[in-house]
């Protein structure tokens, strides 16, 4: 079956506010058409990532795209791109519940970012790995590649990434049983938000409250990582799928919602789209740095670019 044809029983697409994936298929189809196979790659890759943060039947058609995305510039001897396109396949079996298969190809996807030099890609990859780690039951081998994950932030200049990197290794250090070190953790995290002029700093700074005054009171066998997370008080240990989805998603909409739900004027916009178009970490609709679509993000006023490039 076509990778670009959703699979039987997919649900009919919705109305799309994004331009993104129709754009993304249409990049594929021109580039299919003219023979660009590098084209048809790269486009490949951005409709799989967005396939793979729209639904968990979007992440199974996600696959697809980015088999084909990795075969592509395989044979084309791109290990950069080629990395990039498997460390995004990682994320999408992550999303289908396949850890094994996405540490798999997630250190695959490491060797090819180091062999690459790309340090960028290289941290990203790292927290994906500790994703599949850690739902594989392994927060000790989880915390040292976020330790490493760390790092490799710091080395680029990434604070964003470092700040998210430090609330999931307090995630990790909770699922240990370490409540003092989750909780340091938790703190340089948040403390890094609020120097970065975060909007959601406020909502961790209360998540980590409710972690301190509750922590204390859980029974030693149960995960205190589910109030790191925000996902309520853990009347049972809570396992890392819903860790993923309280720290991504929540996390989106607290920043939104703690930003007044501004959004930029048309020149600001126009001038973050610009630069974000003439940076090397641009694939034509995402960033690489920081994995998101930058036609949605430049849109929202309490957005930065991750290497702080955008003017103003």
């Amino acid at each position: 079956m076509d990778a670009m044809n959703p699979p039987p029983g997919s649900p009919p697409p919705r109305p799309e506010a994004d331009p993104t994936p129709g754009l993304a298929r249409r990049m594929v189809e021109e580039a299919r058409r003219k023979g660009d196979r590098a084209g048809e790659a790269a486009a490949l890759v951005d409709l799989g990532v967005f396939a793979t943060n729209d639904s968990p039947q979007g992440a199974a058609a996600a696959v697809g795209f980015l088999q084909q995305a990795a075969r592509i510039f395989r044979d084309l001897g791109d290990t950069r791109r080629q990395a990039d396109a498997q460390g995004n396949l990682g994320l999408a079996y992550l999303g289908l519940g396949r850890p094994a298969d996405a540490a798999q190809v997630l250190a695959s996807a490491m060797d090819l970012a180091d062999r690459s030099g790309d340090s960028y890609l290289r941290k990203i990859i790292l927290e994906r790995l500790a994703m599949a780690r850690t739902n594989l039951g392994d927060p000790a081998s989880a915390l040292g590649i976020l330790d490493e994950a760390v790092q490799s932030s710091r080395a680029v200049g990434d604070r964003q990434h470092e700040a998210r990197l430090h609330w999931l290794r307090a995630i990790a250090l909770a699922d240990l049983g370490r409540r003092d070190l989750a909780a340091a953790a938790a703190e340089e995290s948040a403390s890094l938000m609020r120097a970065l002029g975060k909007p959601e700093a406020a909502w961790y700074e209360e998540q980590l409250r409710r972690f301190r005054d509750e922590a204390a009171a859980l029974p030693a066998a149960m995960a205190p990582g589910a109030i790191l997370a925000g996902a309520g008080p853990p009347v049972a240990p809570a396992g890392p799928g819903l860790l993923r989805m309280a720290i991504s998603a929540t996390r989106a909409m607290a920043a939104f919602v703690a930003s007044g739900m501004k959004a930029t004027p048309a020149e600001v916009r126009d001038d973050r789209l610009a630069t974000c178009r003439a940076c090397e970490h641009h694939t034509g609709l995402r960033c690489r740095v920081c994995g998101c679509f930058t036609e949605a993000k430049s849109r929202m006023a309490h957005e930065r670019c991750p290497l702080g490039r955008w003017p103003g």
